[in-house]
């Protein structure tokens, strides 16, 4: 997993129309290019799902190639 925090359900408390789900980068040594996370609403019983439902997140990979040279 190339991120932490984010769980399968979450709550939204009465009364308010948003949650704040943190999502956390892992730092690894693996050279891996963009990556991506998509968070999604899904409908249910008591509330309604508006537009977008879906959020799409890139995780720029960070870890750089290093060439040591021994003479």
């Amino acid at each position: 997993m190339d991120y932490t925090g984010i769980s399968a359900n979450a709550t939204i408390p009465a009364g308010l129309a948003s949650v704040t789900l943190p999502l956390t980068p892992v730092q690894d040594a693996l050279v891996e290019g963009t990556e991506t996370a998509i968070i999604s609403v899904s409908s249910g019983s008591g509330y309604s799902v508006g537009s977008p439902s879906s959020v799409t997140i890139s995780i720029q990979d960070d870890d750089r190639n290093v060439v040591t040279i021994a003479a």
